[in-house]
């Protein structure tokens, strides 16, 4: 029998049975719920509802998700974490009934299960107030940033001990392994270490601070973490239970991460920088996980969680070009706009470890998000690491292991066969960097617990202590300060940032303007660099109403065979260059940057005003060549002080309208918009969101190259900048996961075009039109992944007879082989 055929009657048999054995009293969201996790039984689809504009209550969107589930006949299981507007629903898997002429295969299994998956995600995508719907398969996309191995070679006599017996005795510190632990107290190599005893001898030790290690678990019965261990603030998310113990022996990574902060000053291994600080455990790196989790894991108890340890992130290859999925990014800005009662979650990234495969934390759409610290590591001798990832988006540095010398990080340990503790002193990578930043800011915070999460980023920039400035990277800023893409500001000494918090005022809220993308559409030279403009004018900036510069993204769209070749940069006004991508040798994917977002924080404290020149040339292969299509440009800074006179602005912020393709310069009109009120969209607290619709721009194409232009380069809609979506989208990196062959139905996203209901329709504010795919479209896409054999055909595209316009973005059902946990993501879903 025909594949199309068997599939077809498939279809029917299922629906058949899904007639017939999903009745109301069966599966009814007053049926026992199935637990968390039970992916055997049940298909987990995660819905994200649109607030309706007379009443977007979070408890209002909770009895409309209930009463989704109820009509549906699927179990309701509740809000997605922290998430007012994610719900998570269940509805039973149904075994396929096998035919006489054609019996169940493997491959027709999996089909029906797909089939089964998608016909959920149809019935509610046909859902009235349904903005959003993914199915949740659990997969491993995330990855520890774990210890890299050390030098054989035996360690260098570099000092002598000579403060150590003063401090011990000061500080009664009687426990065994504070000796080794140098990244506290360096006897070897003097003034190579957090400088943080004179924190201490003012009795500031993190009391009042807790920091949750989002992890692989957390071994709370060790005697050095467990009066400090915060159980409410736990939980397991890969096994849906409230103790995040580890459970295999590699389980250890989030234990030994716990001890760099939280180790009590006892008798036991060494003491933690803020060893009266609480630490909590929540794991999510133990097995496959759901995105739904992953949301729920960032926001978990986040009114008393307040710094988010993460030591994780898309696989260090040099290949691996990844972001967070929407509800991830969703989490984050809601931990921004509402963890610790409006002051914001401090989420703490380590930078990568995969700088010897070329790879560069730009790459890491959790690396280069605006709201994330991004640490990179320092060693020994305050050198960089070979393994320590570099890029523009790099805040600070924080010691750990060595490529040279065995000097790695002693701390708390987990073993399987461990009686109540264990100890190490192997620990390292920039794993080992992210956790002492974390426990610094819990120090910040003992002192000033008022600071949000933007004051905590000026303090780390200002207050960074520059190190190895022989190093060629070092360069002046606009504003004096040093900053290079190996060591970002420098590394953070615990008594400065400290001594800096008691008097710091907080900084004033947030504003951002976008400009329109320069539509280039030119060939990318192999020996030049092709070179084009966009122009800040003052005017732009006071319609922003923004002071000084904080962050900067810049969003590409380029086509390329081969997309680990190009190297791109960004020059402001100022001459201040941001290197934002190097060349990435492994990465040979034929998909190139499909609206891929860059951040620097190198321009931190500039004038925006003038010319921002972006650069890209093709470093490798001749043969692989490709096309910068368009760019554009974000500018995230502090609103001005409130002297400075501001025009009365609209209180809902209009979608940006289609872009028609320039010529080498365009201007238009400003549309200075103001941000609405909170109303389920996410909006950090304090923000002032500018979307400065159609700026003054020069978008000059100019290549040295005698490339020509490629006019009507399709442009996507963008909503940079126009609201919490936008603001998501551009500053925390691609959000919308694609799929590989049988992924293919999905959701269309339009845009409202009446700006009185626009912004009204859930987190990303807008309005959306579904689409499902019909029978020979699935069984088509099931057709060509065979043929494929599983290859680079990802996703699905808008039919040729599709004429309505062009497509801001796709919600997927995302393709997962549930054997593997293989994600496969479609790069032109990447927004």
């Amino acid at each position: 029998m025909p594949a199309s055929l068997w599939a077809r009657l498939l279809v029917c048999v299922l629906a058949a049975a899904h007639a017939s054995a999903l009745g109301p009293a069966a599966t009814s969201a007053t049926a026992a719920a199935p637990r968390h996790g039970d992916h055997e039984n049940y298909h987990y689809l995660a819905v994200r509802l649109a607030p309706s504009t007379d009443a977007a209550e979070s408890d209002t969107l909770e009895a409309r998700a209930q009463a989704l589930a109820s009509d549906l006949s699927y179990h309701y299981l509740g809000r997605v974490g922290e998430l007012p507007n994610y719900f998570l629903l269940a509805a039973e898997k149904l075994p396929p009934v096998a035919r006489d002429d054609a019996p169940l295969t493997p491959r027709s299994l999996e089909h029906a299960v797909e089939l089964q998956r998608r016909e959920h995600v149809n019935a509610l995508a046909g859902a009235d107030g349904v903005a959003w719907v993914e199915a949740q398969v659990p997969k491993v996309r995330l990855f520890k940033r774990a210890p890299m191995p050390a030098s054989s070679a035996e360690e260098d006599a570099r000092g002598r001990p000579f403060r150590l017996d003063e401090i011990i005795e000061s500080l009664q510190i009687k426990d065994p392994g504070f000796p080794k632990q140098w990244h506290l107290v360096n006897t070897l190599t003097i003034g190579n270490d957090l400088n943080v005893t004179g924190v201490w001898k003012q009795g500031i030790t993190g009391t009042g601070s807790t920091v949750c290690f989002v992890d692989d678990g957390l071994d709370w019965h060790s005697k050095d973490l467990a009066d400090n261990y915060y159980s409410a603030g736990s939980y397991d998310f890969n096994n849906h239970v409230p103790d995040p113990k580890p459970k295999v022996a590699e389980d250890r990574h989030g234990t030994r991460c716990a001890g760099e902060v939280a180790a009590v000053r006892n008798d036991v291994c060494g003491v933690g920088v803020a060893y009266d600080a609480k630490v909590s455990g929540v794991r999510i790196l133990g097995g496959p996980l759901t995105e739904a989790d992953e949301a729920a894991a960032i926001n978990y108890d986040f009114q008393n969680n307040h710094i988010f340890s993460c030591s994780w992130g898309p696989a260090d290859d040099g290949r691996s070009m990844e972001a967070p999925p929407q509800i991830v990014t969703d989490a984050v800005l809601n931990g921004i706009n509402n963890g610790r009662n409006g002051k914001g979650s401090i989420f703490v990234f380590a930078s990568g470890n995969g700088a010897g495969s070329s790879d560069h934390c730009n790459a890491d759409g959790y690396t280069n998000s605006i709201y994330t610290i991004t640490v990179g590591a320092l060693d020994r001798n305050n050198l960089h690491p070979v393994y320590s990832e570099s890029c523009a988006a790099v805040m600070i540095v924080m010691y750990s292991s060595s490529g040279q010398h065995a000097d790695a990080i002693y701390t708390t340990d987990w073993a399987l066969s461990s009686p109540s503790f264990t100890c190490t002193d192997t620990h390292g990578g920039t794993s080992a960097a992210a956790p002492l930043a974390s426990g610094v800011y819990a120090l910040v915070l003992e002192v000033r617990p008022d600071l949000t999460w933007r004051d905590m980023q000026h303090l780390t920039v200002q207050n960074a202590v520059p190190i190895a400035l022989d190093d060629p990277g070092w360069e002046k800023t606009a504003v004096g300060r040093r900053y290079n893409n190996k060591f970002g500001y420098g590394k953070l000494d615990a008594y400065t940032i400290v001594e800096a918090a008691r008097t710091f005022v907080s900084v004033r809220p947030q504003t951002h303007f976008l400009l329109q993308p320069a539509i280039v559409g030119k060939p990318i030279p192999q020996d030049q660099r092709l070179t084009s403009v966009l122009t800040v004018t003052a005017e732009d900036v006071l319609r922003a109403n923004m002071s000084k510069i904080e962050h900067v993204t810049v969003v590409v769209n380029i086509d390329h065979q081969r997309r680990g070749d190009v190297e791109m940069w960004l020059t402001s006004p100022a001459g201040v260059v941001s290197q934002l991508a190097t060349h990435r040798p492994s990465d040979a994917n034929t998909e190139g940057y499909r609206n891929w977002t860059m951040m620097t924080v190198k321009h931190w404290g500039e004038d925006p005003v003038g010319d921002w020149t972006f650069q890209i040339t093709d470093s490798l292969h001749p043969s692989a060549t490709g096309t910068l299509n368009y760019w554009w440009l974000t500018i995230w800074g502090e609103t001005a002080p409130p002297t400075v006179a501001r025009p009365s602005l609209p209180s809902v912020i209009p979608s940006l309208p289609p872009v028609d393709p320039p010529s080498s310069t365009s201007s238009a009109q400003h549309t200075p918009t103001d941000s609405p009120e909170n109303d389920g969209n996410l909006l950090p607290s304090g923000t002032k969101t500018r979307s400065l619709l159609r700026p003054t721009l020069t978008a000059t194409a100019t290549s040295e190259s005698d490339g020509s232009g490629a006019g009507g380069v399709a442009l996507p809609v963008s909503n940079a900048g126009s609201g919490p979506g936008g603001a998501a989208a551009i500053a925390f990196g691609a959000a919308v996961l694609g799929a590989a062959g049988g992924g293919v139905w999905f959701i269309r996203r339009w845009r409202n075009s009446n700006p009185a209901t626009a912004g009204a329709a859930g987190v990303s504010g807008e309005d959306y039109e579904f689409e499902m795919l019909n029978d020979d479209e699935v069984d088509a896409a099931f057709e060509d992944e065979d043929d494929d054999n599983g290859g680079d055909s990802r996703g699905s595209r808008a039919r040729d007879d599709d004429t309505r316009g062009p497509i801001p973005d796709r919600f997927v059902l995302s393709n997962v082989d549930e054997d593997t946990g293989e994600y496969h993501d479609d790069p032109d879903d990447h927004i």
